[in-house]
């Protein structure tokens, strides 16, 4: 840090740490000539970070440590049928 009568260096620590899990389950379904698939997705992360501490002559500043969790649920469904190719001339 510089600027008209005054210099310092500043120094810092700090570190974090993520995990993440995430999983689908589904069924798949058959009517007809249409294939239906329901399934749910789960998420889990987290995210911790460690205390951060900096060293300055002027303004140190330190932080705690602090974390975070999250947990989402998405329900969703797919449907497929055969597309519809065009005929030959061998077509009935």
């Amino acid at each position: 840090m510089i600027f008209p009568g005054f210099f310092d260096t500043a120094r810092a620590r700090y570190d974090a740490t993520t995990a993440q899990v995430f999983g689908e389950i589904g069924y798949g379904l058959s009517l007809g000539r249409v294939a239906l698939e329901p399934f749910a997705g789960l998420a889990w992360a987290r995210l911790d970070t460690g205390r951060f501490g900096e060293t300055a002559a002027a303004a140190p500043r330190r932080w705690s440590a602090s974390a975070t969790t999250r947990m989402s649920a998405t329900p969703r469904s797919a449907a497929a049928s055969p597309p519809a190719l065009p005929c030959s001339t061998t077509c009935s």
